[in-house]
This record gives structure tokens, C-alpha cells and sequence, in this order.
């Protein structure tokens, strides 16, 4: 497995994303409700998920960068990945998936209403069914119990 430096380092190619796992004092997961929005067969439908903030690379971003400035424009947080957690299938079957669990300074806000109808916290036995990634979800089984 990569170390915290070698993943942070990673350049972005548009395939590569970001999870970061913010932990507040009680041991509860940040999660936002998120919305996707497909056309289904000529009508505007919505895919509602829980996720962690995080996202996709731009290319010439590294994945530390791309973790830092997700987690800023969803959140409003300042996050410090403080431990690398891995490599894991993304949404799309292209795509890679790197996990850090961050430290975090600030006070969670919701900048982004069009994309997020709220972020909460919740402890592991709460995380809702409709969670994006179920490899992360079962990693974090192990991690959090």
C-alpha cells in the first residue's frame, strides 16, 4: 500500500478521486446528501446519495490538492489528511478511488446547494442505506467498530 506522502502526491488524470473521512469528537462520519441529476427517458430525475466530501482530479491537480479543494468547496472546512486508508472502486467503473481519514478546523457549511441538500454526522450504525460506495462503506465497518 502507498504511503500518506506517495498518494497525496499522485498526479490527477480526471480518473482519480478523493474521499475524505472527517471524523468529529464522538467518532461520528460527515456525510452530505447529494444530488445527481439524469435524464430518464426525456424527464429530469434525481439520484439522491450519501457521500463523504471529496472528488474528481483535474488534470495537473495532485490527489492531495483535489482532497484539500473538495472538501473546501463543499464543506467550507480546512481538512489535513493525517492517514491514508487506500486504494477502492469509485461510482464510475473507470474511476479510482483514494481514502484518507483528515483532521478538520472550522464549522461545516453548505456552499454548494445545488449539488448537496445538507451534510450531518453520524456514527457507523447510522449511515444510511443509500451510502455511494459499498466498499468504502464496508471498509469503514472494519475501521469505525
Amino acid at each position: 500500500m502507498k504511503t500518506l506522502s506517495e498518494a497525496l502526491a499522485l498526479p490527477g488524470d480526471g480518473i482519480l478521486c478523493t474521499s475524505a473521512i472527517i471524523l468529529d469528537e464522538k467518532g461520528r462520519i460527515l456525510l452530505g446528501l447529494r444530488h445527481y441529476k439524469k435524464k430518464w427517458e426525456g424527464e429530469l430525475v434525481l439520484n439522491s446519495v450519501w457521500t463523504t466530501p471529496g472528488g474528481r482530479t483535474d488534470k495537473g491537480e495532485t490527489v492531495g490538492d483535489c482532497l484539500v479543494r473538495e472538501a473546501k468547496e463543499e464543506t467550507e472546512l480546512d481538512i489535513t489528511p493525517i492517514e491514508y486508508w487506500g486504494e477502492f472502486p469509485a461510482a464510475r467503473n473507470i474511476d479510482t478511488l483514494h481514502v484518507f481519514r483528515c483532521s478538520f478546523v472550522g464549522d461545516v457549511q453548505n456552499p454548494e446547494h445545488e449539488k448537496f441538500e445538507h451534510w450531518g454526522w453520524f456514527s457507523f450504525d447510522e449511515i444510511p442505506e443509500n451510502f455511494i460506495n459499498p466498499y468504502v462503506k464496508e471498509f469503514l465497518a472494519r475501521k469505525m467498530n
